[in-house]
């Protein structure tokens, strides 16, 4: 699917019981390397899933106000949208892309949460 490049989806936010809650999906715009950064621009838009793929549109007023004020083409958001209803439209395709996570619950032997190296402290 070519829906890749404009969406980072972040299988995350586990149920209560440790259960895999869904998939967040964060819209922006294909990443570009500048020297030794890595520079994107959020679109605003997201789109939370439910694990049966149930959609929640999230930050509708953001983008809208976004675009608004100038900081966000409408076509960009445009795009968002589109990206959005193609997930919907084609969810257990997207699934097969992205990975299905539904089943995943983590080792018992798993911390929660998972500890950090000392090296990535502030």
């Amino acid at each position: 699917m070519t829906h890749g490049r404009f969406l980072l989806p972040n299988a995350s936010t586990p149920a209560d019981d440790g259960a895999f809650g869904g998939w967040y999906v964060n819209f922006e715009a294909p990443r570009t390397r500048l020297g030794t950064r890595l520079d994107s621009v959020d679109w605003h838009l997201d789109l939370w899933l439910d694990p049966d793929g149930t959609p929640t549109w999230k930050d509708e007023d953001e983008a809208h106000a976004a675009v608004g004020a100038g900081h966000l083409d409408p076509h960009e958001l445009a795009v968002a949208r589109a990206t959005g209803e193609t997930i919907l439209a084609t969810f257990d395709g997207w699934l097969s892309d992205i990975g299905d996570w539904r089943e995943f619950v983590p080792p018992p032997e798993w911390s929660s949460p998972l500890s950090l190296p000392d090296s990535w402290a502030p």
